[in-house]
């Protein structure tokens, strides 16, 4: 609003051009008409035929002037007109500006409320996962010890490498609290994936938005895989160790790989436990392990090793 008042103030004014336009008009009327009483003086006539002369000379003289000043007026009306429409449409484009601007701002604060909503749920979520972790540790010897540190344990006294034979056998293994844990991490994992707040709208191009979620859904993730020990992440890759679309562990397996969660596993450890954690890592995508030089160390290790015996 001020800038449109401001531009209109910069328009001249056209009630003073007409002011002039009206004086112009009315100073040839008066200068003719004291010329005529100062040409002829004495009393005002009666007479029709001097009338008429008067009004001859009268006509005569101010519609040239008359039709001038007219034609004038009628040449500034139409240049404040045009002037008038011009600041409209100018006026008109920034309004549209505006309003552009206001709901895209609008659309950013919402956006804003909604990742805030998501990030105090998810904060939520991650902290209920670290008291399962915690409820489930064991204390031995006067000394607290990750259930997942003991059942690895367990898992390489077996000496199983095969895949499907190990996980048959980890699920008599597992206790109530460690399938809770996993459960619950998956639930993570599922929520990030289909409630990180997205306004594909806000983007020109469809490829940065979805290169923008993506890294965003990666951010999060990383504050879980973070939160989770080594032998957490050990146990579940094994877990979700399957190729089967009939596995009732193969969209866990996918989310797992879609995520990169394992990139910074480190494949170290001995016996046969460590040659179970590689065979079931041949069950992911490489993707599942993004740029992991942990894995390349521990595959050349293991060729060197095969290659030996």
């Amino acid at each position: 609003m001020k800038v449109r008042n401001k531009n209109r103030k910069n328009l001249p004014n056209l009630q003073l051009f007409l002011w002039v336009i009206g004086i112009l008009s009315a100073l040839p009327i008066l200068l003719i008409v004291l010329q005529y009483r100062y040409s002829f003086p004495g009393e005002i006539t009666l007479d029709h035929e001097k009338w008429a002369q008067f009004g001859d000379f009268f006509g005569g003289t101010l519609n040239p002037i008359l039709g001038f000043l007219s034609f004038i007026a009628l040449l500034v009306t139409i240049y404040f007109q045009r002037q008038e429409i011009q600041l409209t449409r100018i006026e008109l484009v920034k309004s549209t500006e505006a309003q552009k601007e206001s709901a895209n701002a609008l659309k950013e604060q919402v956006q804003f409320t909604e990742i805030q909503k998501f990030e105090n749920t998810f904060y939520s979520m991650l902290s209920h996962l670290q008291k399962i972790e915690e409820s489930i540790n064991i204390l031995t010897n006067q000394r607290e010890r990750s259930s997942f540190s003991l059942l690895l344990n367990e898992i390489d006294y077996l000496k199983v490498i095969d895949t499907e034979v190990l996980r048959n056998k980890l699920n008599y293994q597992f206790d109530r609290g460690q399938d809770q844990y996993f459960i619950f991490l998956y639930q993570i994992l599922k929520f990030v994936n289909e409630n990180l707040p997205r306004d594909w709208q806000l983007y020109r191009i469809r490829e940065d938005y979805e290169m923008d979620v993506k890294n965003h859904m990666k951010r999060y993730t990383n504050i879980v895989r973070a939160s989770i020990s080594q032998d957490a992440l050990k146990v579940l890759l094994l877990r979700c160790s399957t190729t089967s679309e009939d596995d009732l562990f193969f969209k866990y397996r996918n989310l797992l790989t879609d995520f990169r969660f394992f990139e910074h596993l480190k494949f170290r450890g001995n016996g046969e436990l460590i040659g179970s954690i590689f065979e079931a890592s041949l069950n992911y995508h490489k993707c599942a392990f993004g740029n992991s030089h942990y894995l390349k160390e521990f595959e050349d290790a293991f060729q060197k090793r095969k290659k030996c015996i």
